[in-house]
């Protein structure tokens, strides 16, 4: 018998003190661990709201700047297939 508690005693040990803290709140519970999720993905959500409606401000004083479309590459009318030289002179590769 003395044998077994000195081989097993400090593994019993160690186990009883994990449970007594596990028990004392050395861990976090479940339900607040999903609180916590909720609340990171709500702050997240908020966050990503908010730069989508900067973004959104963005994009209008650009399109206000611009003239309110797309730039003119030159090749948007072009539905043959064939190159179209840009007015530059210049030839694309």
């Amino acid at each position: 018998m003395i044998k077994f508690l000195i081989s097993w005693g400090p593994m019993l040990l160690l186990i009883a003190v994990w449970i007594f803290l596990m028990k004392k709140g050395g861990a976090m519970s479940y339900k607040q661990h999903v609180t916590e999720m909720k609340q990171l993905g709500e702050a997240q959500l908020a966050e990503m709201k908010r730069t989508n409606d900067a973004l959104v401000r963005i994009e209008s004083l650009l399109r206000q700047d611009c003239g309110g479309g797309r730039r003119n590459t030159g090749d948007e009318g072009n539905l043959s297939g064939q190159q179209v030289a840009p007015a530059d002179g210049f030839t694309a590769r």
